[in-house]
């Protein structure tokens, strides 16, 4: 029996190999914090910021706040 968190890492890369990650409420947060930190490791497991697709995100509030060297293309 597969745990909660391989799951999320194999539909993580199932999404990322169709090319790109449907963010939700539920994880665009977690995605930001982890490309502001460390966009590497957010690209490995989101694909770049640029691809990731957002139509599902109704509450987008605050979730730059405090990225004050934030300065990339989120435009795909």
């Amino acid at each position: 029996m597969m745990g909660s968190a391989a799951l999320l890492c194999v539909l993580s890369l199932l999404e990322a190999v169709a090319g790109s990650y449907v963010m939700t409420d539920s994880n665009i947060y977690t995605a930001v914090a982890l490309w502001l930190s460390d966009s590497a490791a957010a690209e490995a497991a989101y694909g770049h910021i640029s691809t990731w697709e957002t139509g599902e995100v109704t509450n987008m509030r605050n979730l730059f706040s405090g990225a004050s060297s934030f300065n990339e293309n989120i435009g795909a």
